[in-house]
C-alpha cells in the first residue's frame, strides 16, 4: 500500500513539472510574438510626430495636437514667452510642414507653423538617439514668406533665410532677407527686393522706382548680392494718335549693383555698379536702410538734385535722371 502511495505521488509530481514547463514555454511563445519596444528616436523623431498630425474639417489642424508636439521638444513655452498671447491664441494653425536635411554626420529637421499672421519656424537636431529643439524664429506677416537652408562649405553650419516684407506704405514695399541661426538668433539681414513712388509731389504723372536681387552665399562668411535697380515714368500722351493712353518710359535695367554682407560683422558694403554712372554721380553716396533699402543713396542724391524743381514731361524726366 506504501509503495503504491509513493508511485502515485511520483505520477502527480512528473505531472506538474510538465504542466510548469508547458506553460513557460507557451509564454515564451507569446512574448517573441510580441511587438519589440519603440526607441526613444522613434517615439521622438519629429518625422513620426508630423506624420500623426490630424487635421480638422474645415478648421485648420488641431491646436492641441500641434501644442504637445512642441512641448515634447521644450520649445512650447519659449514661443509663448516671445510672441504675444494675444496674437498666438487668436487663430488656429492653418499649416504645418517639415523638411529634412543633414550637417556632417547629423540629421536635422526644420518645422513650419503657420498660424493665422504668425510664421513659426522651429530647427530640431538628432544627437544619438535624442531629438531636441535647437532654437526657433518667427515671423507677423501679411504675405507668406519664403525660406530656404544655406550651409557652409565645410557642412558644419547652416542657417535658416526667410526672405519677408520688411517695411510697406503708400507706394512703399520692401522685402528683407534675414539669415537665422540654428538657436533662432540674427545672423544677417539685407534688402533682397522693393519698390517706392519716386517723389509723387514733384515727379508728375508718375514715377516709380524698383530693386530686385540675387545672393551668392560664399560657403564661409560671404553673401555676394547682385542689384537691378530699375526706374519707371509713366506720362500721357498729347497728340491726337495718342489720345488719352497712358505711355510708359522705362530704364530697365538702369543700374547693376554688386554688394557684400559680412555674416561676422553684419555688415552690408557697396563694391562696384555697371555701367559706370556719370561723373555727377560721383557725389551720390551708396546707403541701404530699412525704410527704403537699397535705394536710399538714390532717394537722397535726386532729392538733393530736385530741389524745388518739377518734373512733368517725358523730356524733364530724361533729362533729370540722366541715365542711359
Amino acid at each position: 500500500m506504501k509503495i503504491i502511495r509513493e508511485l502515485l505521488l511520483l505520477v502527480v509530481g512528473v505531472f506538474i513539472l510538465t504542466s510548469c514547463n508547458s506553460i513557460l514555454t507557451g509564454s515564451q511563445a507569446l512574448n517573441s510574438q510580441s511587438p519589440a519596444p519603440l526607441k526613444s528616436s522613434e517615439v521622438l523623431s519629429p518625422f513620426t510626430r508630423f506624420e500623426n498630425l490630424e487635421k480638422g474639417g474645415g478648421m485648420g489642424i488641431d491646436n492641441e495636437q500641434v501644442d504637445n508636439l512642441l512641448r515634447s521638444y521644450g520649445i512650447y513655452d519659449k514661443i509663448m514667452a516671445k510672441i504675444p498671447i494675444e496674437e498666438y491664441t487668436g487663430s488656429n494653425y492653418s499649416d504645418v510642414k517639415i523638411g529634412g536635411f543633414s550637417i556632417g554626420n547629423k540629421t536635422l529637421a526644420l518645422l513650419q507653423i503657420n498660424k493665422g499672421h504668425l510664421y513659426i519656424y522651429v530647427m530640431l537636431s538628432n544627437s544619438g538617439d535624442k531629438w531636441t529643439a535647437d532654437g526657433f524664429a518667427y515671423l507677423k506677416e501679411r504675405f507668406k514668406p519664403e525660406y530656404r537652408v544655406e550651409k557652409s562649405n565645410d557642412n558644419t553650419k547652416y542657417w535658416l533665410v526667410v526672405k519677408h516684407e520688411a517695411n510697406h506704405g503708400t507706394g512703399l514695399q520692401i522685402f528683407n532677407e534675414t539669415w537665422y541661426k540654428p538657436d533662432g538668433s540674427v545672423a544677417g539681414d539685407y534688402p533682397a527686393e522693393g519698390s517706392t513712388s519716386f517723389f509723387p509731389q514733384s515727379v508728375q504723372p508718375e514715377a516709380d522706382t524698383y530693386f530686385s536681387s540675387s545672393a551668392d552665399y560664399d560657403g564661409d562668411s560671404r553673401i555676394h548680392l547682385s542689384y537691378s535697380i530699375s526706374f519707371e515714368y509713366v506720362y500721357r500722351g498729347n497728340s491726337k494718335e495718342e489720345g488719352s493712353f497712358r505711355f510708359t518710359s522705362k530704364y530697365l535695367p538702369a543700374v547693376l549693383e554688386y554688394w557684400e554682407y559680412d555674416l561676422e560683422t553684419q555688415q552690408l558694403q557697396f563694391t562696384s555698379c555697371y555701367p559706370a554712372l556719370p561723373q555727377t554721380f560721383g557725389a551720390m553716396k551708396r546707403s541701404a536702410s530699412s525704410e527704403y533699402g537699397i535705394l536710399q543713396g538714390y532717394i537722397d542724391f535726386y532729392r538733393i538734385r530736385l530741389g524745388d524743381k518739377k518734373v512733368t514731361t517725358l523730356g524733364e524726366w530724361e533729362k533729370f535722371m540722366e541715365l542711359k
